[in-house]
């Protein structure tokens, strides 16, 4: 749906038995710098195993001269890591990635970045997963969008997810709404949009990892530089052999499935569809949980509702 806001289900502790969880767009919970060149719009995700590596995604309003992070075991953070700088979204701003490998599963780790003279941000702490079948919580949320024309609803789902302090959060795209519904100046406020939505989910990403799929408005026209590139892809630091809106990872006895619902002749059929049950039928993990933009059931019309009851509900069964 086109809401801006969904709301809030709790369900506590996922382990012992077998299942597969379906998400799709709605919010579910289960249980900075200065202002100028500081870094700000701080975010952690998984680019690979989640037990033993992290990546910090920050944004400055100046280019620096390297992407830096400190990081530790202890709170003097002993390790320096640099990283790589590419352009924001918004003009005159810069996104800045590090990935820490090499890490010790279910430990918790300190860091902080650097920004644009030196100076670096508070300390924040994050945990690996674990490599064992530990109880674990999450939050899933999506249809988000920033705070405009007077409403604050999005924004106290961000900040309710922060007080949830999850394991990690999922967000089922429609992540900004950052489009030509909500801009009337078109690129310079749909650029504004996206910026603002990552500056406001720094309150839980930089501790939380936040791993996203796209919906539909992640590839409108607005979305999307001149050459063709998505905001989705140049935002977020996800795995990219299948161009960051497919994938998966394991957390402790659970395997989580990433699909990019946009695609409906992929997922009738298709190369998505394909990888898919191969993804599925490779796994040992007790438990399978799904998420993408598009219902699977809808009380109304809805892309794709056929085509997902057609070919992927049989799946979700056969590997229930």
């Amino acid at each position: 749906h086109n809401l801006p806001y969904s709301p809030i289900m709790t369900i506590h502790k996922i382990a012992l038995n077998r299942a597969i969880i379906v998400f799709v767009g709605a919010i579910f919970a289960f249980t900075l710098g200065a202002k100028g060149a500081a870094p700000e719009a701080i975010f952690l995700s998984w680019q690979r195993d989640p037990s033993t590596t992290m990546t910090i995604t920050w944004r400055t309003e100046s280019r620096t001269t390297s992407a830096l992070v400190e990081y530790g075991e202890h709170t003097w953070l002993e390790s320096e890591v640099p990283g790589t700088t590419t352009q924001a979204i918004e003009n005159g701003k810069w996104y800045h990635v590090v990935e820490l490998t090499n890490l010790k599963p279910a430990t918790r780790y300190y860091y902080r970045v650097q920004g644009t003279s030196g100076e670096w941000t508070p300390s924040y702490s994050f945990r690996t997963a674990p490599n064992t079948t530990a109880d674990f919580h999450f939050a899933v949320f999506g249809d988000n969008g920033t705070e405009y024309d007077g409403t604050t609803a999005s924004q106290t789902i961000k900040q309710k997810i922060a007080e949830i302090a999850p394991d990690f959060v999922l967000s089922t795209g429609n992540l900004t709404y950052a489009d030509g519904d909500t801009c009337t100046d078109r690129t310079p406020c749909v650029a504004r949009s996206w910026e603002k939505w990552l500056t406001e989910v720094t309150q839980f990403a930089k501790e939380r990892p936040l791993m996203p799929v796209p919906g539909n408005r992640e590839v409108m026209n607005e979305t999307r530089f001149d050459w063709g590139e998505y905001f989705f892809t140049r935002s977020f630091s996800l795995q990219s052999q299948n161009g960051e809106g497919v994938y998966s990872f394991d957390y402790g006895n659970a395997h989580i499935v990433a699909l990019y619902s946009p695609d409906t002749d992929g997922l009738a059929g298709g190369w998505q569809y394909r990888w898919l049950m191969n993804n599925l039928a490779a796994t040992q993990k007790t438990w399978k949980i799904v998420y993408f933009h598009h219902p699977v059931y809808a009380s109304g019309p809805s892309k794709g509702v056929g085509v997902f009851q057609q070919w992927l509900g049989p799946v979700f069964d056969q590997f229930d």
